[in-house]
């Protein structure tokens, strides 16, 4: 769903358009992910290439118990060589899928920042990067001409250039979040001198 890009690369991973977004708040924010699913691509590939993992590891260990005709040349050697190319395999899968398939974007309002972090099926999160909101120089939508094609919401980051992709889907799913974020990354003097402008209108209409 999330991808930092730079000018010329592709438009990132896909995110499932409609009820699939979700948006939730926390004290320090809010974090945009897709909906859980049991049975999504990313975690159905997650616990495929975990069990693959394993079955490598064991595999590793386990061919030590074949007859020694069926290998060439000094055995011990072989069969070390094997055991330690079929470990370091399983060893690099397990930890690609331990460190989860799923990305998601936390707003962090706290601390004046975006990140991207990776979840994994158990819930523990690894953060991807952040991105200061002083570097994001705004937030917009990229409709689809076509309205078979879903609309992108991204955040164009400063220096150095790139784009945030945050999330993919029906153009009107995304309008209230592409606000939310518009109105969000703007800088604090910005949002300040809105409210006041705001708050001096409504008083200015009271009193008339």
């Amino acid at each position: 769903m999330t991808l930092v890009t730079f000018p010329g690369a592709s438009a990132g991973e896909e995110a499932r358009s409609g009820s699939a977004l979700h948006v939730s708040e926390t004290y320090w924010g809010y974090q945009i992910r897709n909906r859980e699913d049991r049975f999504d691509r990313e975690t159905l590939a997650e616990h495929f290439l975990r069990f693959l993992g394993l079955v490598f590891v064991a595999a590793a260990y386990g061919q030590w118990l074949l007859p020694e005709p069926l290998f060439q040349g000094d055995v011990v050697v072989v069969k070390a060589t094997v055991c330690f190319l079929l470990g370091v395999a399983g060893m690099t899968l397990y930890g690609f899928a331990n460190r989860g398939l799923s990305l998601s974007v936390e707003v962090d309002l706290a601390r004046r920042e975006v990140r991207v972090v990776r979840r994994n099926g158990r819930g523990r999160r690894r953060l991807v990067t952040a991105v200061p909101m002083e570097q994001v120089e705004s937030a917009f939508l990229q409709r689809s001409t076509d309205g078979a094609q879903p609309a992108h919401l991204c955040l164009r980051i400063r220096s150095p250039e790139a784009v945030l992709h945050v999330a993919r889907g029906r153009e009107g799913d995304l309008e209230p979040l592409f606000r939310r974020l518009r109105m969000d990354v703007r800088p604090a003097r910005d949002r300040l001198d809105a409210k006041l402008a705001r708050s001096v209108g409504f008083r200015s209409r009271r009193a008339a």
